[in-house]
This record gives C-alpha cells, sequence and structure tokens, in this order.
C-alpha cells in the first residue's frame, strides 16, 4: 500500500487512475505466477506489475520468486484435474523445517565468504508501455519507500524483497549511481549480469526494411537528435549501428536483418511480436515482398474511405499466406451473387416441368441467402470503424437466379408470403450490416451520421430499420436526436418502429430512463391496434426498461 501512494503521488491523476483500475484487475494474474512458501507475495506482486506499466519486463531471474514459464506444449501434457491429497500437519511441520534450514545453508557464516554464481537475466524495454513516459518518476518512487524502510526496524526485511527489482531496472536506463549504491548493500547484486533487449530498435529496422530512413535527419524526425541516447547504446555501438543504417553495400532488407541483430532479436522474439509489427519484419526479413507491396493497403481508393474487403485480404494474405478459411466463410456467406440453375440436371421433362423444378429450387435458395445475414452478423460483427463522412455500406440482397446455360434471369413471383419473407430477410441483412459497426465504447457516431445511414436512397426501407436496430444493439441510439424519433414513430411504419422501439430500450437496458419511456409512451399506444408484431414490441419495451432487479416482477405483471 505505500509503495502505490508513493507512486501515485508522482503521477498525474489520469495515469494514476488507469494504474489502480489494472490492479485491481490484473494483481491475480501475478499470484498465481509466484513459488510456493515465498516471502511477502504481495510486495513482490505489486513491483513486477509496477515495473511491467513502465515497460521493464525481467525474465526468468534465479533471486526472484517467479516460476518458470512452461511452453504449451508443456501445459497440455499435465492434467489440470489432479490434486494432490491434503497435507497432514506433521507433514505441514516438516516441510517448514526444510525450508528454515535450506534458508539457514544458503546464508554464509561470519567470516566465511561465500561462493559466488553469475546470474543472467534479460531485460525487456517496451516503449509503447502506459507509463513509460513516468519511468523515472516510479522508479524514484520505489527507490524513495527503499529507503524509508532502512529508517523502520520492522520493515527493514522488505528491502531484500526489492533489492534486485530495483537494481535490474537502474541498469538497464543506465543510472549507475543507484544500481551501485544497491550492489554496495547488497553483494548479491554485483552477480547479476543483464541483457537488455529494447523493441525501440524494431522501428528502426522497419524503416531501414521499407527504405524510409534513407538520411540521418530521417532517423532525427523519428527518434530525435539524441536517438543513440535514447537507444541506450554503448559508445562501441553507435558507430556499428550508424555503418550498418547507411552502408552503400546492403539491400534495405539486408540492413534491417543486420540491424535487428544487433539489437539482439531472434526470430523466435520476432514471432512473439503483435501482428501489425510482426507481419512486416517478416516480409523484409524473408525477402517476399518489396516496400510498394507492403504498403499497398496504406492507401485507400479514396481519401476518405476506409479499408474496403478487398484491401483487408491483402493485409490478410501477407500474414497468412496459406490459410484460405476466411476467404471460404466469406463466400459461403455472400447474398449478392445471383443462384446458379443447371437446367440439365433438373429432374424434368416438359417445359412446365422444368419452370415447377426451376422455382422450386430457388425458393429453397432464397431460405439459405435469407438466413445468412446471421452467420455474416457473427462473422463481422464489430470490425468496421464507421466514417462519418459516409453511410454504412450494406450488400445488396441479391434473390434472382440465373439459368444454365443460356444465362438467362429468373426471378420468382412475388407473392403475400414471398414478399412478407424478403421484407424480413432484408431488415435482418440491415442487422448483420449494423452490427458490424464497433460500440459505443469503442467509436462514438453523433446524429448527423445516424441520419446519413437511415435515410440513404441506396437502400430499401426494411434494412434502413434494420440498421437503426442494430445501431441500438450496439449502443449508439441515444445519440438519435428526439425529434427525428418522434417523427419516425409518429408514421406508424412498422419496421422503424419495431427497430426504434427495441433499440432504444436496449441501448437503455435496465437503467430505468424516464426521458425514453416518456418519448415512446404516446406511440405505444397507438401502435399496439396496428398488428400484432407491434403488440409483442410494445411487451418487450416496457420490460427492458425497468432496473435489472425489477424484471421478474414487471414480467409477472405483464404476463
Amino acid at each position: 500500500r505505500d509503495v502505490f501512494a508513493a507512486v501515485v503521488d508522482v503521477l498525474p491523476r489520469e495515469k494514476a487512475v488507469h494504474l489502480m483500475l489494472e490492479w485491481k484487475t490484473n494483481n491475480r494474474n501475478y499470484e498465481n505466477e509466484l513459488e510456493m512458501a515465498v516471502a511477502e507475495p504481495q510486495l513482490h506482486t505489486a513491483i513486477r506489475f509496477l515495473l511491467e506499466q513502465t515497460g521493464i519486463s525481467i525474465e526468468q531471474h534465479e533471486r526472484l520468486p517467479w516460476r518458470k514459464r512452461t511452453n504449451a506444449n508443456e501445459d497440455c501434457e499435465t492434467d489440470a484435474k489432479q490434486r494432490r491429497p491434503k497435507a497432514s500437519a506433521e507433514e505441514n511441520w516438516s516441510r517448514v523445517l526444510k525450508f528454515r534450514e535450506a534458508t539457514n545453508s544458503r546464508q554464509p557464516k561470519i567470516g566465511e565468504k561465500s561462493e559466488s554464481s553469475s546470474v543472467n537475466v534479460v531485460i525487456k524495454i517496451d516503449s509503447t508501455a502506459p507509463l513509460h513516459g513516468n519511468i523515472y518518476a516510479v522508479i524514484g518512487a520505489i527507490h524513495a519507500s527503499f529507503e524509508e524502510w532502512s529508517l523502520d526496524c520492522g520493515l527493514f526485511h522488505l528491502k531484500s524483497q526489492i533489492v534486485y527489482y530495483l537494481h535490474a531496472a537502474t541498469s538497464a536506463l543506465g543510472l549507475k549511481a543507484y544500481s551501485s549504491h544497491y550492489k554496495t548493500e547488497f553483494v548479491g547484486c554485483s552477480d547479476c549480469i543483464y541483457e537488455v533487449q529494447r523493441t525501440d530498435g524494431l522501428v528502426l529496422g522497419v524503416g531501414l526494411g521499407t527504405g524510409r530512413l534513407a538520411l540521418m535527419t530521417d532517423v532525427h524526425r523519428l527518434l530525435g537528435r539524441n536517438w543513440e541516447r535514447r537507444l541506450r547504446l554503448r559508445p562501441d555501438q553507435v558507430d556499428k549501428v550508424a555503418e550498418i543504417m547507411f552502408s552503400n553495400s546492403r539491400t534495405p532488407a539486408q540492413k534491417s536483418v543486420a540491424l535487428i541483430t544487433e539489437f539482439g532479436f531472434t526470430r523466435w522474439t520476432i514471432e512473439q511480436l503483435p501482428p501489425s509489427i510482426g507481419l512486416l519484419l517478416g516480409s523484409i526479413i524473408m525477402g517476399q515482398h518489396t516496400s510498394t507491396e507492403l504498403f499497398q493497403f496504406k492507401s485507400p481508393q479514396t481519401v476518405t474511405s476506409f479499408p474496403q474487403p478487398e484491401e483487408m485480404s491483402q493485409i490478410a494474405r501477407i500474414r497468412w499466406p496459406r490459410d484460405v478459411r476466411r476467404d471460404n466463410v466469406r463466400a459461403m456467406l455472400d447474398s449478392t451473387k445471383p443462384v446458379l440453375i443447371a437446367t440439365q440436371h433438373l429432374d424434368a421433362g416438359t417445359d412446365g416441368e422444368i419452370r415447377e423444378a426451376q422455382e422450386q429450387f430457388l425458393n429453397a435458395t432464397w431460405t439459405r441467402y435469407l438466413a445468412q445475414a446471421f452467420g455474416r452478423a457473427f462473422f463481422t460483427f464489430r470490425t468496421v470503424l464507421p466514417n462519418p463522412a459516409e453511410a454504412l455500406y450494406v450488400p445488396e440482397l441479391c434473390l434472382s437466379a440465373r439459368i444454365y446455360p443460356s444465362n438467362l434471369t429468373y426471378d420468382l413471383t412475388l407473392t403475400e408470403p414471398l414478399r412478407h419473407l424478403r421484407e424480413w430477410g432484408e431488415f435482418y441483412n440491415g442487422v448483420a450490416a449494423g452490427l458490424s459497426v464497433v460500440g459505443a465504447d469503442v467509436a462514438r457516431v453523433d446524429h448527423e451520421w445516424l441520419t446519413l445511414c437511415h435515410t440513404n436512397d441506396k437502400i430499401s426501407p426494411p434494412t434502413a430499420a434494420g440498421l437503426l436496430y442494430a445501431f441500438g444493439l450496439n449502443g449508439h441510439l441515444p445519440n438519435f436526436n428526439m425529434f427525428h424519433v418522434h417523427e419516425v414513430l409518429a408514421s406508424l411504419d412498422k419496421f422503424p418502429s419495431i427497430a426504434l422501439l427495441l433499440g432504444m430500450a436496449m441501448s437503455k437496458i435496465g437503467t430505468a430512463d424516464r426521458q425514453i419511456y416518456t418519448v415512446e409512451r404516446p406511440s405505444l399506444r397507438e401502435l399496439s391496434i396496428v398488428t400484432k408484431d407491434m403488440s409483442n414490441t410494445i411487451t418487450c419495451v416496457i420490460t427492458l426498461l425497468p432496473p435489472i432487479n425489477r424484471h421478474n416482477k414487471t414480467m409477472k405483471a405483464v404476463v
């Protein structure tokens, strides 16, 4: 608690709040990786968490009580359901005595020099960590607690628990005065040999491999004039890195490989990187793509458009060159192409029988095409970032057929049941397209964009109503202008009314929002006498708005 209080005092308010929220969420994950019978487990967990928030990640350290991370294959071989029997009191007491004897045996006797062995530790520094900009302030706050414990006999033993963390962090940051101070108090720190790996070197590797860093001014623009200090290079490394970057005898890919090797990265470490960086480095190192091919998807067709499915396919093809499952699923859920009917395979003789067989086949295909909207909703769920300048793209349903080999277009005769089925199919097609937009917790859309999508002339009215319902499920409808809500509900149109009533209720589910209820209450009486669908919608709206703990009572009253 004292360590967190000292760290929070030196951080800005926003970052301090974010730090405490992250700690309350992830502290249990760290405790599970501690060894058994370790002293002060909460202190070890807190110090490791704070260092990783600043971007300092300490790998396997023999002096620290963290379990060795096993591979996924080793984890699979262990039966998670096996439990050891509960130990008796005598076994627990003998275990405590053995632990005490082992601890005493590791401590050197007075006047006797202990045998020291070097400890190799790998430290990774990530400049994209949330508190990397305040790394010196956090280390200073932890060091202040370290010095305060020297004045309290009851807390003096805590210094030995965190000294290796502080020594590793200060050694990686080049704070020689601090690291030498820890060596003076704790001789065991002198045996630690640290290997620092910085992800900042990957920026230079990507820039060189893509041909974007040709002059020293480009490096200064990217990392600043003190780029060697930011990368914490030794004097002998500065000349070597500069020679690699501006060599005339190497290709951009060779420069990138040499620089990444110089910074200590291997193929395994590159594979553990996020795909956004790993696919670029992998493509550069393997030499399968040129700089132009790598950045094709960064040049959209227009200035205001976001990556289209074709551009996203190019990105996925670079990352997964041999995996076609995504393309297969997208082709199976595509409802924009006509159905192909091969007449030679139809079991019919006369023209009337052929036409009847074609109509039966197309009728069955209709049901499949209309049901594909639910699959598309799952496939593209919250994957699209809305463009404020353009309406949301909705794929058009193609419910016609092509006769092979004549290539003639064939359409079903729209009866009343088929027309009703088509309207609901277009409604759910709009719902699937609307659910592809990210939620309200990721991006906020305004009333103008919602109106632009709802009043789009390129889509049918049921599809526009489906968009409204999907926006309500994603939490965007509270931004809808209330005047426009009254205007839509006053039209007494079935699909927009159902979509707006349910969407507004879903956006405010369990909140007992009186404003939403007062907006929808006048329309409930008028719409209840229109169709049976309206009555069912009204029942759902009444049960969605009350608070969560009142749902059971409300449902009983409605039933």
